[in-house]
C-alpha cells in the first residue's frame, strides 16, 4: 500500500505544481499584458485620429480657397461623415462661434450645441493638471490637439480637434473607449482561458510521467531489497 500512494501522492503534487504555477504566471502576465496593448492602442488611436482630423481639416480649407461657397463645403463635408458607426468612432464639424454641429454623422445633431452633451475636457498633455472643463469652453478658447471626453453616463472618448484655417470650424475626431475596454476585456478572458487550458494540457501528463517514473523507482528499489535479502 504505501508504494501505490507514493507515486499518486506525487502525481498529484506534479499537477499542483504545473498547473497552479501556469495559472499564477497567466493571472499576473495577462492584466500586465493586457495593461501595456491598452495604452498603444490608444497612443495609435491618438494619432490616426489626429491624421483624420488634420486631413478633414485641410480638405475644408483647400475647397474654401478655391472660392466654394461654406455651405456647398459644409454639404460636401456632411456626405462624407453621413453614415459613419458612430458607436465605434467618427469626425463631426463644430462652429466655435456658436458652439453647434455644422457636420455630423447623425443629421439629427446638426445645429445642435455641444453643451447639451455636457461633456469634460481634459487636453492630452504631460501637464500635471488633469482637471475637466466643459467641452464648449474648450471650443470657445481654441483649444486643440488630442484629449479626452468625459460623459455623465460614465462613458468617455478619445477626442482630437484640428481647426480649419481662416474659418471658425473645428474639425473633431471621436474614438469610443467603451469599445476598447469591452474588446480588451474579451481578449483577457479569453488569455486566461488559454493559460486554463495549456495548464491542463502541461499537468496532467505531466503529473502521469511523474507517477510512472515514481513506480519504476520504487519497484527498482523493491528488487534490490529482495535480492539483497
Amino acid at each position: 500500500m504505501p508504494t501505490s500512494r507514493k507515486p499518486a501522492r506525487l502525481a498529484l503534487l506534479t499537477f499542483l505544481a504545473v498547473f497552479g504555477s501556469i495559472l499564477l504566471v497567466g493571472f499576473f502576465v495577462v492584466p500586465y499584458t493586457i495593461t501595456k496593448m491598452e495604452k498603444r492602442y490608444l497612443l495609435i488611436q491618438a494619432d490616426l485620429n489626429a491624421r483624420q482630423a488634420k486631413s478633414l481639416a485641410n480638405f475644408a480649407s483647400l475647397r474654401l480657397e478655391e472660392g466654394i461657397p461654406s455651405n456647398e463645403v459644409t454639404a460636401e463635408l456632411q456626405a462624407l461623415l453621413t453614415g459613419a458607426d458612430a458607436d465605434r468612432g467618427y469626425s463631426c464639424v463644430v462652429d466655435r462661434g456658436n458652439t453647434e454641429f455644422i457636420c455630423h454623422p447623425m443629421t439629427m445633431a446638426l445645429g445642435m450645441s455641444i453643451s447639451t452633451k455636457e461633456a469634460g475636457f481634459i487636453k492630452m498633455e504631460s501637464s500635471t493638471d488633469n482637471s475637466a472643463i466643459p467641452w464648449e469652453e474648450a471650443m470657445s478658447r481654441e483649444i486643440f490637439g488630442a484629449g479626452s471626453l468625459f460623459y455623465p453616463d460614465g462613458a468617455s472618448e478619445i477626442v482630437y480637434m484640428e481647426a480649419v484655417p481662416n474659418t471658425d470650424w473645428t474639425v473633431t475626431t471621436h474614438e469610443n473607449t467603451a469599445r476598447v475596454h469591452s474588446e480588451l476585456e474579451a481578449l483577457r478572458k479569453a488569455m486566461i482561458f488559454g493559460a486554463f487550458v495549456i495548464g491542463l494540457l502541461l499537468a496532467i501528463p505531466s503529473s502521469l510521467a511523474a507517477r510512472a517514473v515514481s513506480r519504476r523507482h520504487e519497484k527498482r528499489i523493491e528488487a534490490e531489497q529482495e535480492r539483497s535479502e
